[in-house]
């Protein structure tokens, strides 16, 4: 009896309740996608200096720094100004009297292709002012513009 005791014992700690399992296996897709986009990454003004006392177009440069994605076309556009559209610029005076200087910039247009956001492309722009358009304009230090610079992909 004792026997039947043990064995009945040892089925019941090890034999009893175990349940035969099989693995299974299966596929998970992963998919992405990489954006073509076209970002600016910084600019750098342009500032004239108009002597009347020249008889020389005033010269001055500028840029733009922006990136694209890795073989991502990006069309850079320089459009409209606070007071003159492309290709006729002016710069404006608040002070009295008030007064315009036209101006020219160039180049209007660039187009890139990306080599990826660690790799940024900077664009120089160069204006002119004609000697005529400044020779007789009113003194005042506050002439300004803001043009529009567009980035497409």
């Amino acid at each position: 009896m004792k026997t039947f005791y043990a064995v009945l014992f040892a089925v019941a700690l090890f034999g009893v309740g175990v349940v035969a399992s099989a693995a299974d296996t299966t596929s998970l897709a992963v998919s992405g996608t990489v954006v073509g986009t076209c970002k600016f990454t910084g600019t750098s003004g342009i500032s004239f200096t108009l002597d009347p006392d020249s008889s020389a177009a005033a010269a001055a440069t500028g840029s733009v720094t922006y990136w694209c994605t890795r073989g991502q076309v990006g069309t850079l556009t320089v459009g409209s100004g606070q007071h003159g559209s492309s290709p006729i610029y002016n710069l404006q005076s608040s002070g009295t009297p008030a007064d315009q200087v036209r101006y020219s910039l160039s180049p209007l247009t660039d187009s890139y292709t990306g080599q990826g956001k660690s790799t940024p492309k900077t664009l120089t722009i160069t204006g002119s002012v004609a000697n005529i358009d400044y020779i007789n304009a009113a003194a005042h230090s506050d002439y300004t513009d803001s043009v529009t610079v567009t980035i497409s992909p």
